[in-house]
């Protein structure tokens, strides 16, 4: 069946029955979209690091999204999702790459974060990385916060600033980050300000 329009694909809050369709669409999501800019071990470490469960808390809550096909609807094709703790990253090799998740922010002070974006290879390009970026702000707004920060591949910052992101950083924004086997992954941080006009 074919899709003419980004409207088409169903979003919905994920549930804990997604998992077995969430690890694969973020390994094939990881290890497509990443190639040519992180080396293998580096993707395999990325994979590695994303743990089953990581996205627990934010189900439980939520503000974790999955887009489905009309046609299979228990087909997920891209999914992300929100949070009001900020993810500290280690700037240490082998170190855990995400600590401090569960220190909830001031919603008029601070940023919430998005986290999770992946999408399938086979559904690129169809608008639904940028869909799924609308709803967790339109969430996180409503949840009263008033901006929006964001930790990104370097493959996925032309997506984000066509989203209306900017990066925190002068010139190319990238910061190193630590990775489980012990290598060093650019990411550059974002942000954009949600607050209706």
């Amino acid at each position: 069946m074919a899709f003419t329009s980004v409207e088409d694909y169903i979003l919905r809050p994920a549930t804990f029955d997604d998992a077995s369709e969430l690890k694969p669409l973020r390994t094939a999501s990881v290890t497509h979209f990443c190639a040519g800019h992180y080396s293998t071990s580096a993707i395999s470490a990325i994979l590695a690091s994303a743990r089953d469960g990581r996205y627990d808390d934010l189900i439980s809550k939520g503000t974790y999204f999955v887009l489905t096909t009309p046609d299979s609807p228990a087909r997920i094709v891209a999914s992300a999702g929100w949070t009001p703790h900020r993810t500290v990253y280690s700037d240490k090799p082998g170190e855990s790459a995400t600590i401090a998740v569960h220190e909830p922010f001031d919603p008029s002070t601070d940023a919430a974060w998005i986290r999770g974006m992946y999408v399938h290879p086979d559904y690129a390009r169809r608008g639904l990385a940028a869909r799924l970026v609308k709803e967790c702000e339109t969430d996180a707004r409503r949840a009263g916060f008033v901006r929006v920060h964001l930790s990104a591949t370097t493959n996925a910052v032309q997506l984000y600033e066509s989203c209306g992101y900017v990066k925190m950083k002068e010139g190319d924004g990238v910061e190193m980050v630590g990775l489980p086997n012990g290598e060093m992954m650019a990411s550059v941080m974002m942000k954009k300000n949600i607050e209706e006009r």
